[in-house]
């Protein structure tokens, strides 16, 4: 069984599900959908309390370590 905020994220990256490795070919511009979805969620504490991470899990980010966007701390 999985949560509704699981499942939310779980969804998400599946709409960027690609091959990765014509993302890794050095005249790609961009960052491979695996990284950017994987270090933005793992900024999040909504993905931190939905999937219970902690410190020392791959997943887990402290709070001072978080990066702000958009929103009054950014």
């Amino acid at each position: 069984k999985i949560t509704r905020e699981q499942a939310f994220f779980y969804y998400t990256v599946m709409l960027h599900c690609s091959n990765d490795e014509y993302e890794m070919q050095s005249d790609h511009v961009h960052t491979p959908n695996r990284v950017r979805d994987n270090a933005g969620y793992s900024l999040m504490p909504e993905f931190t309390r939905a999937f219970g991470c902690k410190a020392g899990d791959a997943m887990y980010a402290e709070e001072e370590s978080s990066c702000y966007l958009f929103g009054p701390q950014s």
